[in-house]
């Protein structure tokens, strides 16, 4: 089982203390990709254009 920023309570504590918690995208892709509570702000990083050769 992977451990989630859910399932640790990381979310609930940081909701306790009245703040948003924020996850960057890196993390949540292929097997890594599992459900979030609406609450968590996910952050995206943006794409780097491809080096020109």
């Amino acid at each position: 089982m992977h451990q989630t920023p859910s399932s640790t309570g990381l979310d609930g504590y940081v909701r306790a203390k009245g703040r948003t918690l924020r996850i960057w995208n890196d993390g949540l892709t292929g097997a890594n990709n599992f459900p979030l509570n609406k609450d968590i702000v996910v952050e995206y990083f943006p794409r780097a254009p491809a080096a020109s050769q």
